[in-house]
Parts: structure tokens; C-alpha cells; sequence
């Protein structure tokens, strides 16, 4: 920008361009890149006041630079104090939850509040972005407790309802083994077999209408062929069922 005499004489663009000594001056010169601004810690209160500590940058670009030069004097400064008071009242406006989970709402919230406010200067807010958010070592560890908490009780809440669910296949099965005995039986001696398929040498109480039912023609052929083979030994009405009197 190019001053003659204090009065505003035009913008000159990069490279060469002719001024007069001692009469013209360079008032300022403009970079129309983007521009990082680092805002300064800020500590503010929540809603349900809770106190946290929040970083944050802003990028912006200058649109016109002759209002960024004559209509503000140092713009980064404005630029940087205003972002953070406005990053303190929006926290404010907020519960912490809100704020943990809504922050890409709030650097929305604040690019288009502080874009309003420099538009007149002839600068364009770009982005706001939050880059660390702080809390007490005392409120992250409640946090983790209430955490773990609700997964406790999901976890809970799913063992119960799969109960429920294997209740009422239990209540099916047992109205079905009332209709029909030899499907009982047929039940009993499965779970016998099962028993003796572990490869272990194990004595096996067996009670005494289960031995009697394997001494049916059923029993024999469902069940007294694999126990032979078991390596615990035969366990069948013979060895299972209590002798005659």
C-alpha cells in the first residue's frame, strides 16, 4: 500500500513499481497467503460448570487488503482477541458432554461468528479448528468410572436377556420330553455317552431308571455300542444298575 504525502495513494502489486523519494511511502505490506492464528489457551466454565482448558488455531485469509489495511490496524491481534472470547462464550453456552461431542458444531459455530465479525476488515475466516480440550485429572477418572459403569450394565443386561431366552428353550424342551418319555431317555443316554467321551477313567453313578431304561432294546442299540469303546470302560446296565434281588 502505497502512501504520498500521508494520504492513500493505491495498491501496488509484486515485483518493480516506481515511487517517489521522500514523498512516497509504504505504509504496509499485505500477504494474501493464509494465515495461522494460534489462539491462546483458554479456561472457561461449562454449562453445568465444569472448568476445562481448550486450544484452538484460526485460518484466514485477507480478501481486500486495502480495508484490511485502512479500517484496522493490526488485524492478527483483532483477529486472535476475538476468537478467544468467543471460543469462552460458546463453551459457556455448553454442557461438557455437548462439547465433547458436538466440537465440530462449535468450530462451525465460531468460523461463521468470527467471519461476521471480520468481513468489514476485507478478511475471510477460513476454518476454526479445536485442537486440545483439558479437564481435571479428578473429572477424566469419575468419567472413566461412569464409563466402565455402563458397560458393566450392557454386559449385564444382555447376560439376562440370553437367560431369558435359554429359560424359555428349557421351558420348550421339558414340555416336549413330559409328551413324549422316550425322547427323555433318549436325552439321558446322549448325555451318558457325553460323559464318557472325556478320556478319562471315571466312576459314574448311574440312577436306577436310567439303568433300567438302558436295558430296553432301545437302550442297547442307542447307547452300549460306543461305551464299550470309551476308554473309561463298559459302563452299561450291568455295571451301572444294581443287582436283582
Amino acid at each position: 500500500m502505497l502512501l504520498r504525502l500521508g494520504r492513500y495513494r493505491g495498491l501496488r502489486g509484486p515485483g518493480l513499481f516506481f515511487r517517489f523519494p521522500a514523498v512516497d511511502q509504504v505504509a504496509a505490506v499485505v500477504d494474501l497467503r493464509t494465515v495461522v492464528h494460534d489462539i491462546p489457551r483458554q479456561r472457561a466454565l461449562t454449562r453445568d460448570n465444569v472448568p476445562v482448558t481448550v486450544d484452538a488455531v484460526v485460518y484466514s485469509r485477507v480478501r481486500d487488503a486495502e480495508a484490511s489495511v485502512l479500517k484496522i490496524a493490526n488485524y492478527p491481534k483483532a483477529i486472535e482477541g476475538g476468537a478467544a472470547s468467543m471460543l469462552r462464550d460458546s463453551i459457556g453456552r455448553r454442557d461438557l458432554n455437548d462439547l465433547l461431542q458436538e466440537r465440530e458444531e462449535v468450530q462451525v459455530e465460531l468460523k461463521r461468528t468470527l467471519d461476521t465479525m471480520t468481513d468489514p476488515w476485507g478478511i475471510e475466516v477460513e476454518y476454526v479448528l479445536i485442537t486440545e480440550l483439558w479437564m481435571s485429572q479428578e473429572l477424566e477418572e469419575a468419567m472413566s468410572r461412569e464409563a466402565a459403569a455402563v458397560r458393566e450394565r450392557r454386559a449385564r443386561a444382555q447376560l439376562a436377556q440370553a437367560e431369558k431366552e435359554i429359560a424359555g428353550t428349557l421351558v420348550e424342551a421339558s414340555a416336549v420330553y413330559a409328551r413324549d418319555p422316550v425322547a427323555l431317555s433318549i436325552r439321558s443316554m446322549s448325555m451318558l455317552y457325553e460323559m464318557c467321551l472325556q478320556g478319562k477313567a471315571t466312576t459314574i453313578f448311574v440312577p436306577t431308571d436310567t439303568a433300567l431304561q438302558m436295558r430296553s432294546p432301545l437302550g442297547a442299540l442307542g447307547i452300549m455300542g460306543p461305551l464299550k469303546g470309551t476308554p473309561g470302560g463298559p459302563v452299561g446296565p450291568e455295571a451301572a444298575a444294581p443287582a436283582s434281588p
